[in-house]
């Protein structure tokens, strides 16, 4: 298995959607872990650490895991986990032992967080399928805006609305960073619909009750509202509110730049993205996009 490895490698991202696609084709629990024998190898070939007899083991403890975390369509979004097999079982890893003598000794299958397998599932989910998903209550709060997007994409921004806005009418304090992509999308489904006074509504409310990543968000909506307007000066003081609230946002970088081009400030704009370039590098964003 580890001459194969050298041949072919998959990213984490691809083996789990890979795995999410063959539990959707077919969602037989020996047929997917005869799978995972296969494939999940492919993703531990820069373990050098592992032999043989390792490699085979954790790929049958990750292939376990993905199986008894995967939100099962046909089960309305539950989850169907494996019991443990019975001491004198074939053991899972596919050794030809009995569980007993083999990978029993390896400890408990590890639980994964549902989101792990929520997002690539529903990049393969049918519309009625994702619909189905939204009406259980399991998806994920937070990738609630991943339907909302996609709905959006198709020029559905009603829908979209209708999905987000109540994770947005409780208390906003309890909503942390995850939840910035959600304040995003909903943002771009009022814009399509043409419904600004909505937006702004619900964005100054941001400001006054959310964490502070998600008042920085609202603020940078805001300044680039004025700066569409030509406002430039209340631009800049929601500019200066969005750097207090997230002083190590990438949006602030963007949006100064932004702010300063708008005003014909070029030579200082230029400056200013080299600044941000490298202070995001060192921060570990991608700095990638601020000349742009």
């Amino acid at each position: 298995m580890r001459q194969q490895s050298q041949l072919e490698s998959l990213s984490m991202d691809e083996l789990l959607s890979e795995a999410v696609g063959t539990m959707l084709r077919d969602p037989d629990a020996e047929g997917f872990l005869s799978w995972g024998r296969a494939r999940i190898p492919l993703a531990l070939a820069g373990v050098d650490s592992l032999d043989a007899d390792d490699e085979r083991r954790l790929a049958a403890l990750l292939a376990q895991a993905i199986w008894n975390a995967m939100p099962r369509p046909d089960l309305d979004f539950r989850v169907s986990p494996l019991s443990e097999p019975a001491p004198t079982d074939p053991c899972r890893c596919g050794s030809g032992v009995a569980y007993e003598d083999c990978c029993r000794a390896a400890g408990e299958v590890p639980e994964l967080p549902p989101e792990i397998l929520w997002d690539p599932l529903l990049d393969q989910l049918g519309e009625q399928q994702l619909q189905a998903a939204v009406r259980s209550g399991a998806v994920p709060r937070p990738l609630l805006a991943k339907v909302a997007d996609r709905w959006l994409s198709l020029e559905r921004p009603g829908r979209a609305v209708a999905l987000l806005e109540p994770l947005f009418a409780g208390d906003l304090g309890a909503l942390d960073e995850v939840f910035e992509p959600t304040l995003d999308v909903l943002c771009d489904a009022y814009d399509a619909l043409d419904h600004w006074k909505k937006k702004q509504a619900f964005l100054l409310r941001i400001t006054d009750e959310a964490t502070p990543t998600l008042k920085s968000a609202a603020w940078q909506r805001l300044s680039v509202m004025f700066i569409d307007e030509g406002d430039f000066e209340y631009a800049a003081e929601a500019f200066e509110q969005a750097q207090r609230h997230g002083p190590e946002h990438p949006g602030t970088a963007l949006l100064e730049i932004t702010l300063l081009a708008a005003r014909n400030r070029d030579e200082h704009a230029r400056a200013r993205a080299q600044f941000w370039q490298h202070k995001l590098r060192r921060a570990g964003h991608d700095g990638t996009g601020i000349y742009e």
